[in-house]
């Protein structure tokens, strides 16, 4: 993710995301509206904005 700042718990924000599988990452994005943001655990949900 790149932030400007920290989130807070139920925050919700617009913002990008840069993946290091490039066309992999595309490939299984495009599949769903949306995914989960996982960190030894789900930590958020996240909605796909084409």
């Amino acid at each position: 993710m790149l932030l400007k700042s920290e989130m807070m718990p139920g925050e919700r924000r617009t913002l990008g995301f840069v993946f290091l599988s490039g066309a992999e990452a595309t490939s299984a994005l495009t599949a769903n509206d949306k995914f989960y943001l996982w960190e030894a655990g789900v930590i958020g949900e996240a909605n796909i904005i084409r």
